[in-house]
């Protein structure tokens, strides 16, 4: 199966999870440090593929490995501090849309990625989709909503900041896994990876409010209701491991910028939700016809980026 088609199957799971990540850290695991700490040491799974899979990969790819999932680590508890101040619509689209020109820069200085006119062109409209698709639906315009942020409003200063360093973090940690992936094979390198988030996730138990926390996240997981939280993070497993597939197959920029396919998910998997339960959610406001066409003229970008890829 082509690289483009496992991309576009992970961040539907992926947008499935995003949703639920919401519902989850708003209803069912409020703090953010313990959902990041479950989901770090839950990508151990994947060893009990380590007696068929697993190498030594030499000490510098490693070291590397570690490196990867430790900052990966870093970007989820950012990422979910930033999702539960903020809202699903707003967060994903921002930090998705910084993801791909950070990979872009530092697949050209660390990887040394030569990009063909067609890809360059494709990761274009896929990142100019993904950036309309950021439009919040206010009266001022998303630039200026920007700018205000970072002038005047003090929380959302934070929300904006924190935003980018998650952005910067994932990017981080996927260049540097393609690496792992060219040098040490896709399976062996993806486990040496996951050890090192679960590894940076033990430093939130340096603190013990955090340990109270992930104690009371492990007893709500274990409930009845633990179920749901299970079965999120299956779609989320499963589309974590095809976004990392479509990685080690293709161009590590141009998987990130088609993350514009994973907001096209999650505004109408938002906008089914919001209709049905408005409550949980927690998003309001009417959308008009100048969103609506916002979002079909990105829809349109981002399937002029695919065509790109395909042609």
């Amino acid at each position: 199966m082509s690289w483009i088609l496992i991309a576009i199957i992970g961040y539907f799971f992926l947008g499935l999870v995003n949703i639920g990540d919401k519902i989850f850290l708003g209803n069912f695991i409020p703090n953010y440090k313990a959902y990041t700490f479950l989901i770090s040491v839950l990508g151990l799974i994947i060893w009990v593929l380590a007696p068929w899979q697993l190498f030594w990969p030499g000490f510098y790819v490693f070291v590397i490995s570690l490196m990867s999932g430790a900052l990966f680590t870093g970007a989820l508890l950012s990422f979910f501090y930033s999702l539960q101040i903020g809202q699903v619509s707003r967060v994903v689209p921002l930090i998705g849309g910084m993801v791909p020109v950070f990979s872009f820069i530092l697949s050209l200085l660390f990887l040394g990625s030569n990009f063909k006119s067609y890809q360059i062109w494709a990761f274009l409209f896929l990142t100019l989709g993904g950036v309309i698709l950021v439009r919040i639906p206010h009266k001022t315009h998303f630039w200026h909503h920007i700018w205000d942020m970072i002038s005047h409003h003090k929380h959302s200063r934070k929300y904006l900041y924190i935003a980018g360093f998650s952005a910067l973090f994932f990017a981080l940690s996927f260049v540097s896994s393609k690496y792992v992936f060219t040098s040490a094979g896709f399976l062996n390198g993806f486990m040496w990876i996951r050890l090192g988030s679960a590894l940076a996730a033990l430093l939130i138990l340096l603190d013990k409010k955090n340990i109270d926390a992930v104690k009371k996240a492990i007893d709500k997981v274990f409930s009845r209701k633990g179920i749901l939280f299970f079965g999120n993070q299956g779609f989320g497993a499963i589309g974590f491991f095809l976004q990392n597939l479509a990685i080690s197959k293709g161009v590590v920029a141009i998987v990130n910028a088609m993350q514009g396919v994973q907001y096209i998910f999650v505004i109408l998997l938002s906008a089914l939700l919001s209709f049905k339960f408005p409550q949980m959610m927690k998003e309001g406001g009417d959308i008009d016809k100048k969103i609506i066409i916002e979002k079909i003229i990105a829809s349109l970008f981002i399937a002029l980026g695919l065509w790109f890829l395909f042609k």
